[in-house]
């Protein structure tokens, strides 16, 4: 299962002259790195209505827009595999 998203951020004067790349981890902060380079390259996340690529430098203005699939994290909780004992050989020490 997963959720729909759409973003858009406008690049600030600051930030002219940055990579794509750098300037999506700045725009959208909660998303990984590693995630928004993703979308870029798979074309989630455009530039002017346009895919580039994450090295292109961007101008002031420029509109980023984002319309990705984020999958859902499913809950999970580690739970005890029996007594720990069981699983340490306790008499196998070091015998010197």
């Amino acid at each position: 299962m997963s959720t729909r998203i759409s973003l858009t951020a406008e690049v600030p004067e600051d930030l002219s002259g940055y990579r794509l790349d750098q300037i999506a981890a700045k725009l959208f902060p909660d998303y990984s790195r590693a995630r928004l380079q993703i979308w870029i390259k798979d074309g989630s996340l455009l530039v002017n209505a346009r895919q580039l690529r994450p090295r292109d430098r961007l101008l002031s203005g420029d509109k980023l827009k984002v319309d990705a699939e984020l999958p859902v994290q499913e809950n999970w909780s580690a739970e005890p595999m029996g007594n720990t004992e069981d699983a340490l050989d306790l008499g196998a020490g070091c015998h010197v």
